[in-house]
């Protein structure tokens, strides 16, 4: 490490920790200012001196990776005039014996199928948090080598609490089997970065409010504020193909697919580019109780046309659902689309009382922390990117939250359908000893 040409700078014992460890999967950070990028930066270039050595760093976002100071911007620094040749279409760093360094971003849920064919040795993510778990998973994928090789694999990552991958991230590194399944959190902090005025950067960090100042100068882990939602600590239902069963064995409700109103709420997106919002269908089954089931979820960037096929589907799917939109220009465009396919009901238009995104999720915010949305059971393959959406909604505009705006209708639709039966109570079956 000391004697490799293209790190110029000495690593501190922390960074030295981090890069020495042996382990295939290893994050660094918790507080800001401990020198996580630096470390990563430093850790994808270890091995360069190596022919065919591969390595790639990861942001969420371009703009992430160019920003002044940042991943790319940094190893600009390092690496001008070293011998190693920048190829600026690729993003790519070209070293004289061959190996390669590239910096990468997995801004919408597709991007990481743009790596599908590529092989590395070395994975880093800065910012991990910032993240889904499935891109980040996917990515495992990626790391191979030969047999002769005596490079190690390495998965490696840097981050701060908080975030929209708070949840995944803390559950995945900081678990009490965390260390057992070989993955390793080094913890590091401003008095672990000998190169910051560790002063001056945190008289910055007392401008903000003591629930980020300990997460961006403690590490802290312990909560993450600002979300409503929590859908990982959702009750969870069970669907048994005629039914659906709540509750644990013994004393569980069981409700027939004859007593559910299903509901499809649609936060339509206008385009279909890479930058576009999606388009996102949320399907609701609401309980004789008013308690709601999320029982599907699309989540795609839909052309105009292909738009009403995808809805036609979900209603084809879940018979007799009421689908309901937001009350808008496009919507009202959309529905006079939809009225040429005969399996799609007559929308549901609901106002936009407020302009507010908290405000027109705040019945669905109500339902779940009342225990009263409910998750399925078997983690279905869209349960994921909806969890990790509505796990980062903070009350706030973000670029991309629409199953975020269609759950907010579900239950806004919910609270009207079930006022309009006179909130009748739920209709059970109690499955006697001789069931379970």
């Amino acid at each position: 490490m000391l004697a490799n040409p293209f790190i110029p700078k000495r690593p501190h014992p922390k960074q030295a920790e981090f890069l020495l460890d042996v382990s295939p999967e290893v994050m660094f950070g918790g507080a800001a200012g401990g020198g996580k990028s630096e470390a990563l930066l430093m850790a994808a270039l270890q091995f360069v001196d190596v022919p065919g050595y591969s390595a790639i760093l990861f942001r969420r976002t371009y703009a992430d990776l160019a920003m002044p100071g940042a991943l790319m911007s940094r190893s600009q620094e390092w690496l001008n005039g070293t011998g190693a040749r920048w190829a600026d279409k690729e993003k790519t760093w070209h070293f004289p014996k061959g190996a390669t360094l590239t910096f990468g971003y997995l801004d919408s849920k597709d991007d990481r199928f743009r790596y599908q064919s590529t092989e590395f040795q070395f994975v880093g993510f800065d910012e991990l948090t910032h993240f889904l778990e499935i891109d980040y998973t996917f990515l495992f994928s990626r790391l191979r080598r030969l047999k002769t090789s005596s490079i190690p694999i390495r998965m490696r990552a840097g981050t701060n609490p908080g975030g929209r991958g708070h949840a995944w991230v803390k559950k995945r590194f900081l678990s009490p089997d965390s260390m057992a399944r070989g993955r390793v959190f080094i913890p590091s902090k401003i008095a672990d970065n000998p190169s910051l005025d560790a002063a001056e950067y945190t008289a910055a960090l007392g401008e903000l409010d003591s629930f980020t100042r300990n997460q961006m100068l403690k590490g802290d882990w312990t909560d993450f504020k600002g979300n409503h939602f929590f859908p990982g600590s959702w009750p969870a239902y069970v669907n048994l193909g005629d039914s659906f069963a709540i509750g644990p064995m013994g004393v569980r409700q069981v409700f027939i697919r004859s007593q559910l109103s299903y509901i499809i709420a649609v936060d339509w997106a206008t385009g279909e580019k890479n930058t576009s919002d999606c388009t996102a269908m949320v399907v609701g089954g609401l309980l004789p109780d008013g308690r709601i089931l999320i029982l599907d979820v699309v989540n795609e960037r839909l052309s105009k046309e292909a738009s009403p096929l995808k809805l036609a589907g979900l209603c084809a799917k879940w018979p007799g659902a009421v689908v309901c939109t937001e009350d808008d220009v496009y919507s009202q465009m959309m529905q006079a689309e939809c009225r040429r396919f005969r399996g799609i009901p007559e929308m549901r238009m609901l106002a936009i009382e407020s302009r507010a995104k908290i405000v027109r999720c705040t019945p669905a915010i109500i339902h779940a922390e009342n225990k009263r949305i409910l998750r399925p059971d078997n983690d279905p393959p869209w349960w994921e990117e909806y969890s990790d959406q509505l796990s980062a909604f903070t009350g706030i505009q973000t670029e991309h939250d629409d199953m975020v705006d269609a759950t907010g209708m579900i239950a806004r639709m919910a609270d009207k359908l079930k006022g309009s039966r006179g909130g009748s109570g739920p209709m059970l079956l109690v499955p006697g000893k001789d069931v379970w």
